[in-house]
């Protein structure tokens, strides 16, 4: 539900900071987290320079399929994670955003 109650993709540090990203520290995190709960990734192309989706278009496209897709789970699958590269990527210091990227 947090994913859509954002009502627009948000920057990695904006979200970071107000506690909303859920961090994996090894594969083992990943894993775990894999056991008990669906993971949804999304990866866009920009609509702007200085702003990925102005206009909410892939917002509402990754809300419409992430709702398709969760409506083919079995029912007792009630928790999904959305990584969404924008939100999940540092995007501030080109320095830290390449060591998330090589990580």
């Amino acid at each position: 539900q947090t994913f859509r109650d954002l009502g627009r993709l948000v920057m990695h540090e904006d979200l970071r900071d107000a506690g909303k990203l859920h961090y994996l520290d090894s594969l083992e995190d990943a894993v775990s987290l894999r056991s008990r709960a669906d993971l949804i990734f999304f990866s866009h192309q920009w609509l702007a320079y200085g702003e990925p989706d102005p206009d909410g278009e892939h917002y509402q496209a990754m809300l419409s399929a992430a709702d398709t897709l969760m409506a083919k789970v079995p029912q007792h699958v009630t928790d999904c994670y959305i990584w969404v590269d924008y939100s999940s990527i540092p995007q501030r210091s080109s320095a830290s955003q390449q060591l998330a990227i090589d990580s």
